[in-house]
């Protein structure tokens, strides 16, 4: 018996399978349009999160688009989290450098794409920290990164990089920035299988 049979059986999904016939938990094969899934992210939000900005066609930070080229139809959504982080030393919007301080908020950036965008996709380009793939699964693909918000003004686009610095109660988090939510890779990940 195959190690994916013996993990199947005992009620674990390999990520790697989700797309494939039968790969999804039991009655959830049905494809998922880009907006259940955008009503589900809504509403597993932990108390003091909310939906502060909505994108369509949106490419995922740091993620190269394949030979279809980006998802037209995909979505971007920016989830803002209570906990004020002030920050310093960022590049403001049209790359000029910004020393004074500002007080963001903690955010979560996530991108509903199609499975075939995921699928396609090429690797990471050169950045400080792209959007991962968190779940792929009923016909979505779901990535994340976790960012920080201050406003449309002042976009960090997910390329918030170690040149800046900041200061908040949150503690640090490997590999990505801190955030109250400390279960959303899981959380938004559900939505889709």
């Amino acid at each position: 018996m195959s190690l994916a049979r013996i993990l199947a059986g005992l009620g674990l999904l390999l990520q790697a399978a989700c797309d494939r016939p039968g790969g999804c938990p039991a009655g959830q094969g049905v494809a998922l349009s880009a907006d259940a899934a955008e009503r589900r992210i809504a509403a597993v939000l932990p108390k003091g999160w909310t939906v502060a900005a909505r994108a369509k066609g949106a490419v995922p930070y740091g993620v190269v688009p394949g030979p279809g080229g980006p998802d037209a139809a995909a979505v971007l959504l920016t989830l803002v989290g209570p906990e004020r982080v002030a920050i310093s030393g960022y590049y403001c919007v049209r790359g000029a450098f910004c020393a004074e301080p500002i007080a963001a908020r903690e955010a979560v950036e996530v991108w509903i794409v199609s499975a075939a965008f995921a699928e396609s996709a090429g690797p990471p380009a050169m950045t400080t920290r792209g959007a991962s793939l968190i779940a792929s699964c009923r016909g979505r693909a779901i990535y994340g990164l976790a960012s920080r918000y201050a406003g449309e003004a002042i976009d960090f686009d997910g390329g918030f990089t170690g040149s800046s610095t900041e200061t908040s109660r949150m503690p640090p988090a490997s590999g990505d920035l801190p955030v109250s939510w400390q279960t959303w890779r899981q959380d938004v990940g559900a939505v889709v299988r």
